[in-house]
Formats: C-alpha cells, structure tokens, sequence
C-alpha cells in the first residue's frame, strides 16, 4: 500500500469541520493546536477514508494528534505514517497504547508540561537570565529580526503588528 492509499486529507469544508470537532472532543487539550486546525487556521488534517471514516489525524508541523479507532487498519496505516523526531501529541489512551505496540524502544516519552502567565515571578525570570550562559546572545526583537523569522514557516505575517503588542 503506497502512503497516497494510505491517508488522505481532508478538506475543511464545514461538514468536515463538524466531523473533526467529534472525532478530536475527546483529546486532551494542552493547547490550541486541534482547534486551530479544525478552525481552517493552521495545519492539516487527515483520514484514513474519505467515505468512512475510522481514524483522523492532525498535524501541524511536527506535531501529531490521533483520534478515532486506533486498532482499525485505517488508524494503524495513519499511525504508520509517523515520522521520525515528530511528537505525539496527548490523543486518547488507546493511540498512546497503539504507538508503543508500533515503535517499541524508538518510542521516547517525556512529560509535557503546562505554564500560565500568571505564574511568572519577573525576579524569577531575571535571575535566569543572569546566569544563562546563553546571555550575551539574547537580542531583542526588532524589524529586521522579525522580518527574517517572519520567512520561516511559523513566523508572523504582519511585522509592525507584531512589534506593537
């Protein structure tokens, strides 16, 4: 079976749109990713059939998200697809189960973790400052900086946008 057999993307019209939002309802949500995608915004989803559907998968860079029935023969060929040095991203207990069966040893878990502006310390985050060694590369942004990153492929459109806030 060629990789083309094997997945298939979805347009996100507003049906598919709709079919997306039940399939992911259940996956974590450690960021905005899933419902970026489902939004039209940014990255890409997948199914393993376009008629009738099994399994789903989102990805937006090296970030994949799984949903849908991992034991089908649909979600094992999305699950195939994975490259690697890509991140699994949280999806339902059984994707976790099916990708350790898949990659064994290869498979490389570390925790994820979550943080909130509001726990930010400013003394904190100088004090790290002041002792990364990293220091005397820490430049601040500014136009030419971010006209150069805004080439990259996650990089901001709008440069004085940017700037301003």
């Amino acid at each position: 079976m060629s990789l083309d057999e094997m997945s298939h993307e979805l347009q996100l019209t507003k049906a598919n749109r709709l079919q997306l939002a039940r399939a992911f309802r259940h996956n974590p949500r450690v960021d905005y990713s899933i419902d970026c995608v489902i939004e039209g915004q940014m990255g890409r989803a997948y199914t393993d059939d376009l008629s009738s559907p099994t399994a789903y998968r989102i990805t937006i860079g090296p970030f994949w998200y799984f949903a849908g029935d991992a034991d089908s023969p649909g979600g094992r060929a999305l699950l195939s697809e994975w490259p690697p040095y890509n991140l699994l991203m949280p999806s339902p207990p059984e994707w976790a189960a099916a990708a350790k069966a898949m990659f064994g040893e290869r498979l490389v878990t570390f925790p994820r973790y979550s943080f909130a502006a509001g726990d930010l310390s400013e003394a904190h985050l100088a004090a790290l400052f002041d002792n990364s060694p990293h220091r005397e590369r820490v430049v601040a942004l500014d136009g030419p900086l971010v006209a150069r990153l805004a080439g990259s492929e996650h990089g901001y459109l709008d440069i004085e946008d940017f700037l301003a806030t």
